[in-house]
């Protein structure tokens, strides 16, 4: 319920401030704070990965060693100096993740509180995956940045920020190549077909055409949301079922808005090399969500840059302001399925972490 009136609020905030960077700021940072506050001062059952991290810090209490992610184990180590607490060490990861996320709406976004909005509603689970991905969400956040600078020739910039991202998650390393690809002008140019063929390329990998897949997939789609948690451990175990789930639930909306964002010629190079991460997400997407579980944890990686790119487009786009009532209500609606099937590790229904009222 907390998470529904946020969003509300937010949608108003968005609309109330219109043209108004003051208040567009103030809003975003609002919001932020109270995302972050959410994230770390939650329980330690929400969230699938969770109880891992909370493993982490008894470990390296423990065993002290040199770890290859030094960064995150500095921040484990700040912990355990403070008394171990999980509260203080989820509350010290999203911290960080919300801090540097707020450098790059703030200093960046043509419209900070639609910035946010979209980090709330995206099909790419922002919000969500903060609260599953605590250190790779931190690396995500410098990544973003370094992001940033490389589209604006910044290179030594973005090359010590992407260090940095290597320091909290090695996973950060995968980035590398595609640097180099988003730095191509023209590679918006080819968007139409190669979302079309990948996603295709996607489906037929999964074998999402086979008889039996479709129909598990609709009676699942129709179950979880009419009768909750009962149907929907009874499809857990069907992987071609939530894969299925899964790309016509999140990838297929990210490649619409992907074709809607497509630069035109008189975008900045900026937009265009910002955009293209967007669009390798996309395609990274379509051709491997449906054989990899938890790919959406890679796509994270190249999605961040929505809530930026989107706010150079929306205010000249009509598709785009349809797009996102939209993905609002059927956001919503997706949300409202996870909340009834009661699923253990998803973000609803929400707690507080008991350690708050000690």
């Amino acid at each position: 319920m907390i998470y529904f009136i946020l969003l509300i609020l937010c949608y108003l905030a968005f609309q109330v401030s219109k043209r108004n960077r003051k208040q567009q700021t103030l809003f975003a940072v609002f919001f932020l704070v109270s995302m972050m506050l959410l994230v770390g001062a939650r329980d330690i059952s929400i969230g699938v990965d969770s109880e891992r991290y909370a493993e982490d810090i008894a470990y390296v209490k423990e065993i002290t060693t040199i770890t290859y992610e030094p960064l995150y184990q500095m921040c484990i180590n700040f912990t355990n100096e403070l008394g171990g607490s999980v509260l203080v060490f989820f509350m010290l990861l999203s911290i960080l993740t919300y801090s540097l996320y707020s450098i790059s709406v703030i200093k960046f976004s043509k419209n900070p509180i639609l910035s946010v909005l979209i980090f709330m509603v995206s099909f790419a689970h922002f919000f969500p995956e903060t609260m599953n991905n605590l250190r790779q969400s931190v690396a995500i956040m410098v990544l973003l940045l370094s992001y940033i600078m490389m589209s604006r020739n910044h290179f030594l910039g973005a090359a010590l920020l992407f260090v940095l991202a290597i320091g909290f998650h090695m996973s950060s390393l995968i980035m590398l190549p595609f640097y180099f690809i988003a730095f191509q002008p023209n590679l918006y140019k080819y968007v139409g077909p190669v979302l079309l063929s990948t996603f295709i390329l996607g489906l037929i990998s999964m074998n999402l055409f086979s008889a039996h897949t479709m129909a598990s997939y609709f009676s699942f789609t129709s179950e979880i949301m009419m009768t909750g948690i009962d149907k929907f451990s009874g499809y857990t175990g069907d992987a071609h079922t939530l894969n299925a789930f899964g790309m016509i639930t999140s990838i297929l909306p990210l490649n619409i808005q992907c074709f809607l964002l497509r630069p035109s010629l008189d975008d900045s190079k900026e937009y265009k090399r910002l955009f293209n991460f967007y669009f390798l997400g996309c395609v990274v997407g379509n051709l491997i969500a449906g054989s990899i579980p938890f790919v959406m944890r890679f796509m994270y990686m190249f999605l961040i840059v929505e809530s930026l790119i989107i706010t150079y487009k929306y205010p000249r786009s009509k598709s785009l302001k349809l797009y996102l009532i939209i993905t609002m209500i059927f956001y919503c609606v997706y949300l409202l399925g996870f909340w009834l099937s009661g699923e253990k590790g998803m973000i609803i229904p929400y707690k507080l972490n008991p350690e708050i009222f000690s």
